[in-house]
Order: structure tokens, then C-alpha cells, then sequence
């Protein structure tokens, strides 16, 4: 997943980008089930880590999401 960021600084408005992932998921046959939730989760977390260790970074906008099977 890809995201763009901005937060307030006395220089003004900043914006950034970042890149979130999660581990892969092994399937050994085609009626195992993806867990999307704990993916969901995963990513949640990552942002979550981002934007509140006090760098003021809030989500404008998820610029790509990717899943590849």
C-alpha cells in the first residue's frame, strides 16, 4: 500500500510518501482462505506506528493498493 502524508511545520505544509506491507501469506491449496483481516490489521498498525510517534503525519490519500496472488 502506497499513501500520501502531510503535517503542519513552522516551514509550512510538508507532504511525504510512504510504502506499507505485509508478510506473504502461504496457501497449499486452493481452499485455504486469505486472511484479509489479519492483513488489514497489519497495515493498520504500520500506519498507526507512522503517524502517532509524534510526527504529526495524517493520511491524505492511499495512492495504490496491491495485492498479488
Amino acid at each position: 500500500m502506497s499513501v500520501d502524508l502531510s503535517r503542519h511545520s513552522e516551514a509550512g505544509v510538508q507532504s511525504t510518501t510512504a510504502a506499507f506491507r505485509t508478510s506473504p501469506q502461504t496457501l497449499c491449496s486452493m481452499d485455504d482462505e486469505v486472511d484479509f483481516t489479519e492483513m488489514q490489521r497489519d497495515l493498520a498498525s504500520q500506519l498507526d506506528r507512522f503517524t502517532n510517534q509524534g510526527s504529526g503525519w495524517t493520511l491524505d490519500n492511499v495512492t495504490s493498493f496491491v495485492v498479488n496472488i
